[in-house]
């Protein structure tokens, strides 16, 4: 394999050159190292058709998971996060769709087992089988795929992405340009692996060999470690956002003192409101807002400085953001599997190349002839002091070919306001035709485990108690 089409294993560079530093958690790329060549060897004693295999890995995201992520890499295998609380249909239909070829399951206790049950061996120093030489770790293909990984699937079924080594370094160090870069910096880690946001902070502090430490995704807990002090950057989704201000907000400048350690709070994977960006704003959080996507390795368009949603977003270095026929964004560069990804989100290019995105291809309404882009819609009902939540559909209607039906959660001890209310609030700033024609009301609307709407499980035909 010559050398420009293969890097050597990212792993087995930080631990020449940065034998201390610690990775994730308290252990340091050295020991990391040691443990995945020890680990490889004795997999490779134990399943020698794991060698260059597709893999999937199931188990709580932390320090051991990494563990056997990186010594089924440096066997030159493909690893594909399962998911923590996925079901058994869910591990199955993953497992068909990503072509894997065994799923690796790590228990509470840290045990592995394969698909029959078994139990894998070790990596301690007491381990049987105990490899005598330490495995030399695979290269990084440069178009080989590292990771295999499943969409989030907000507007139909998920589809398989895979990231190769190119994607994944052309995407780090684009990171990297756009947000900064110092040897000492730690990422708070709280998204999950089996997405591209949370695979892509652990992707990133490999090749940049900086750290990251776990985090469960709640908002007390998030409050807290980003009160520690310990951590530069961290990435959210809105949703854990407004959760960590929740608790973020009741506490006393003194607890909060701590949030002056951070750089970049990168928020991303779904539209953020005005009033959820004002209360960061409020606390001095460094909110960056991003766009991106599984099928671009995470980031394609990143703010360079703080700036209140809805403006346009400048695309990272190595990234090319184009227009569509249709009007679609268009992403080309080394980060897309073939070079170039047509994406289904519309969205305008500036005349400084500088991008916005106005919503999904798939969930345009044409209501009357007129095209109407829901998330405009639902921004302006997020807004109001009474609602926590809103959706709108297109539903089909004999007049306007599709009608505008917005689906609605009450604030907790709000009052429900009136229909007729609703309308003036939205023909105050929006155009008449985009004022909804009728409002459901719904205890929760359908979101993924990263906050982001799956409006393909609203039923339009399905009212609920105090529909209008």
């Amino acid at each position: 394999m010559s050398v420009m089409s293969a890097l050597p294993h990212p792993l087995w560079s930080a631990a020449i050159a940065r034998p201390h530093q610690a990775f994730v958690n308290d252990l340091s790329y050295a020991e990391l190292a040691e443990r995945a060549a020890r680990r490889a060897a004795q997999l490779e004693a134990q399943k020698p058709a794991w060698r260059g295999a597709r893999l999937g890995l199931s188990g709580r995201y932390d320090e051991l998971w990494v563990e056997w992520a990186m010594s089924l890499s440096w066997l030159g295998a493909t690893v594909a996060p399962m998911g923590v609380n996925a079901t058994a249909q869910e591990r199955a239909q993953r497992r068909e769709r990503l072509s894997l070829e065994a799923v690796i399951s790590l228990d509470e206790r840290g045990v592995a087992r394969d698909e029959e049950g078994a139990e894998l061996v070790g990596a301690g120093e007491e381990s049987e089988g105990r490899a005598a030489a330490q495995l030399e770790p695979a290269p990084w293909a440069w178009e080989r795929a590292q990771f295999a990984l499943m969409t989030s699937g907000t507007t139909g079924a998920p589809k398989p992405i895979e990231l190769s080594a190119r994607a994944l370094t052309m995407s780090a160090l684009g990171s990297m340009v756009r947000l900064g870069h110092l040897p000492s910096d730690r990422w708070l880690a709280c998204l999950p692996l089996h997405h591209v946001g949370g695979l892509s902070i652990l992707t990133r502090a490999l090749i940049q060999q900086t750290s990251l430490r776990f985090v469960e995704p709640k908002g007390e807990a998030l409050a807290e470690a980003l009160c520690s002090g310990q951590y530069q950057l961290c990435s959210l989704t809105p949703t854990l956002l407004s959760d960590a201000l929740d608790h973020l907000e009741r506490l006393s400048d003194e607890r909060r003192a701590g949030l002056e350690s951070l750089r970049v709070l990168l928020i991303g994977g779904a539209r953020t409101s005005a009033e959820l960006w004002e209360r960061a704003r409020a606390l001095g959080l460094p909110l960056r807002l991003t766009w991106g996507m599984s099928e671009a390795a995470s980031q394609v368009c990143t703010q360079v400085e703080q700036a209140p949603p809805g403006g346009a977003l400048p695309p990272l270095p190595f990234q090319r953001v184009e227009l569509s026929d249709e009007g679609c964004l268009v992403v080309s560069g080394p980060t897309t599997e073939r070079g170039r990804f047509e994406t289904r989100d519309l969205g305008h290019i500036d005349e400084r190349g500088w991008v916005s995105v106005q919503g999904r291809l798939d969930e345009l309404i044409i209501s009357g002839g007129i095209n109407v882009h829901p998330r405009e819609i639902e921004e302006r009902l997020n807004a109001h002091p009474s609602l926590a939540d809103a959706a709108v559909l297109g539903v089909d209607d004999p007049r306007w070919g599709q009608a505008l039906h917005a689906y609605l959660r009450l604030k907790e001890g709000a009052e429900r306001p009136s229909d007729e209310e609703l309308k003036r609030w939205c023909r105050a700033q929006l155009s008449h035709y985009k004022t909804p024609k009728t409002f459901h009301w719904r205890d929760a609307l359908p979101r993924d485990p990263l906050g982001k709407l799956q409006r393909h499980r609203l039923n339009p035909s399905h009212g609920s108690e105090g529909s209008s």
